[in-house]
């Protein structure tokens, strides 16, 4: 009896942890950027790259193999985990090592991604037309991949 009670106890303390994790991807990944916190020349930058994106959706017909068109790139030297969970096969412990990483050294190409461990060469070339070392992060929303 006492052996069953334990074994409860210990498959609802699994449950929560396991939520409690779950909810932490959710959040890191999957949290919009607050337009409050938008200046204004943002908020100009932002109209206009919206126009231009409900365009460019409109007239999209070739597409890069295996993934959908999506404007702009994610600087790796710069990006929070947040924007680099935009990118393809990117969650937030691939993020968190990206980040990780950086710090220690600065990557000085795009190529140079594949020393984070998890992504290979499969993974690079999914991620190469959205990853830039130099500049600003312009992706704005999630890549979503057929």
């Amino acid at each position: 009896m006492r052996e069953q009670k334990i074994k409860k106890a210990g498959v609802l303390i699994f449950l929560l942890i396991a939520q409690n994790l779950i909810w932490e991807n959710y959040v890191l990944c999957e949290k919009p950027q607050s337009k409050k916190s938008l200046t204004n020349e943002d908020k100009k930058g932002a109209e206009k790259s919206e126009v231009k994106s409900e365009s460019t959706n409109k007239n999209q017909g070739n597409s890069i193999k295996g993934t959908e068109q999506t404007d702009g790139v994610v600087n790796i030297n710069t990006a929070t985990e947040a924007e680099l969970c935009y990118l393809p096969g990117i969650g937030p412990k691939k993020a968190i090592a990206i980040v990780n990483l950086r710090k220690q050294k600065l990557f000085k190409s795009p190529k140079e991604i594949v020393r984070v461990k998890g992504i290979g060469r499969k993974s690079l070339q999914k991620l190469l037309p959205y990853i830039t070392v130099e500049g600003p992060t312009t992706l704005k929303g999630k890549v979503k991949v057929k």
